[in-house]
């Protein structure tokens, strides 16, 4: 997982994606977002879902997709700091809020 440093113009787009994105449309899981994801969607999504179950994590959404992928994020409190965990296809990302 890439560490983004807080106040960088990545970690606050990150941020006010998921802001906009869950303001807009709320929670989104991967069923909502797709009529029929492929199993490789699906099993990435639990894959997620586990994670930020794991944490003790909330606000679990998919922020954007396309026929080929998507990306999801969630928040989560790690040492009494508020951390935004996103994840692309191709990266995942965490940055302090």
């Amino acid at each position: 997982m890439t560490i983004v440093k807080k106040g960088t113009k990545k970690a606050q787009g990150m941020i006010d994606n998921y802001n906009w994105y869950t303001n807009r449309n709320g929670l989104v899981n991967i069923h909502e977002a797709y009529s029929s994801p492929s199993i490789y969607k699906v099993r990435a999504w639990y894959a997620i879902k586990d994670l930020c179950e794991r944490m003790n994590g909330y606000g679990l959404s998919v922020l954007g997709h396309n026929c080929m992928k998507y990306s999801a994020a969630f928040k989560a409190v790690e040492n009494g700091v508020e951390k935004l965990f996103y994840f692309t296809a191709d990266y995942d990302y965490c940055t302090e809020i």
